[in-house]
């Protein structure tokens, strides 16, 4: 008895063009272009960070009251701010510039908190693991003319159901000019491993917490969503 063949399935012509225009369709609808920047369903390869901000100038950040600086901890916001800037320097196109009256913005930082917690003891009550966690304060300035004042880290405001600007001008209620941004400081924390059974000592857990502090302080820069 011969064996029959299964029955291959191919799409005829007509499946084949409206699959065609069903995807030139999904393309058409989820992507488009601006410029040099392309957007697909809801992705863009638009830069995270504000094109119209060219460069941070970057002070030495400061050390909040109340921090003991001993040895290894000792000028750790000197080690902090060169942590930022080179982050800034290679992940984002802002230029740190030494000069603040020749830079569009300055990043403000303050460290507010440190300490350390024991995780894990030996039987000799010897520190087997312990964390570094460091907390900062930071406030980015505009500097541009014409935007002096504004607080590029401050939380953006919720938009509001009633449009005011559709609303009509009460000359006996006129709104309220808008004053200076009142900063209100980012904190950012984050914490650093010592396993001194693993050869890790104080300084490389304060290496450790410096840096992942530097990329988080950079990454709060970026463009809100």
């Amino acid at each position: 008895m011969a064996r029959t063949q299964p029955h291959s399935i191919q799409p005829s012509r007509r499946q084949a063009l409206l699959g065609l225009f069903g995807l030139g369709s999904v393309l058409s609808f989820g992507c488009t272009t601006s410029g040099k920047n392309f957007c697909f369903l809801g992705y863009s390869t638009e830069p995270n960070y504000d094109p119209d901000i060219r460069s941070v100038y970057v002070p030495i950040f400061k050390i909040g009251r109340g921090i003991f600086e001993t040895t290894p901890y000792r000028d750790m916001e000197f080690t902090l701010t060169r942590q930022v800037v080179d982050t800034i320097e290679s992940t984002t196109p802002f230029k740190v510039i030494s000069e603040p009256d020749r830079a569009d913005t300055e990043l403000q930082g303050t460290i507010v908190s440190m300490r350390k917690n024991v995780l894990n003891r030996t039987p000799f009550n010897e520190v087997r693991e312990l964390e570094l966690i460091i907390g900062v304060e930071i406030v980015w300035h505009d500097l541009r003319p014409g935007k002096e004042g504004k607080i590029l880290t401050n939380p953006q405001r919720k938009k509001s159901a009633v449009d005011v600007g559709d609303l009509p001008f009460d000359t006996l209620n006129p709104p309220a000019p808008e004053g200076p941004q009142k900063p209100q400081p980012v904190l950012i924390s984050d914490k650093g491993r010592v396993i001194p059974e693993l050869g890790e000592t104080n300084a490389s857990g304060l290496d450790m917490v410096l840096k992942r502090l530097a990329v988080k302080i950079v990454s709060a820069m970026e463009r809100p969503w």
